[in-house]
C-alpha cells in the first residue's frame, strides 16, 4: 500500500495477524494502519 505526506510518497508493507474466528479486515482498516505506520515513520525522519 502506498502513502503520500507531502511531496513524499512511502510504500507500505502490513503485516497483520487476527485471532481465530475474527472477521476479514476491509481497505479501510488497512488504510489507517498504514498511514499511522507511514507517518510515524515520516516523523522520525524530519527530527534533527
Amino acid at each position: 500500500m502506498e502513502v503520500q505526506d507531502g511531496n513524499v510518497s512511502v510504500e507500505v508493507q502490513v503485516a497483520v495477524h487476527r485471532a481465530r474466528g475474527d472477521g476479514p479486515l476491509t481497505l479501510d482498516d488497512l488504510s489507517g494502519i498504514a498511514r499511522s505506520q507511514a507517518r510515524s515513520v515520516l516523523d522520525r525522519l524530519k527530527q534533527p
